[in-house]
């Protein structure tokens, strides 16, 4: 029993440990801020923070139980778009952590349509997410 109850302490204090770092992850790398200095509202900073750690942590809790999340199809396409919205702003901000496109755009001499490149990029990123999705996945009952 004591062995069990250790288990389960060491389970949750990992998790806990897992998504702090992703969350000082997220932080860290600037999402939040640039989002935020972009749509002029870097007065509730602290607010998108703490939605991100509640999102995180309900995402978390529905994961792990399998909690059924009736939303219907456009809910699903609603749910769909924020998730791409979020993917696209942690890979931009990735992406700009490391100078990636600088980079490419010295590499390759690139002077004019960077632009172009990036939405190229997102366009490349969403179809292969329908591709996976339509091929892939197993449809239910």
């Amino acid at each position: 029993m004591l062995a069990q109850i250790s288990m389960l302490l060491i389970a949750i204090f990992c998790g806990f440990g897992v998504a702090c770092g992703f969350v000082a992850f997220i932080i860290l790398i600037g999402v939040v801020p640039r989002l935020s200095t972009k749509t002029h509202t870097a007065n509730h900073v602290m607010l998108y923070e703490n939605m991100l750690i509640l999102g995180i942590t309900l995402g978390n809790i529905i994961f792990l139980y399998q909690i059924d999340m009736p939303f219907g199809k456009l809910g699903l396409i609603i749910l769909g778009l924020f998730f791409g919205f979020f993917v696209g702003c942690l890979s931009g901000a990735l992406a700009e952590l490391v100078k990636m496109f600088p980079i490419l755009t010295r590499r390759i001499r690139l002077r004019d349509g960077l632009p172009y490149v990036i939405v190229a990029l997102a366009l490349g990123k969403c179809l292969g997410v329908i591709v996976q999705w339509f091929l892939f996945t197993n449809p239910g009952p």
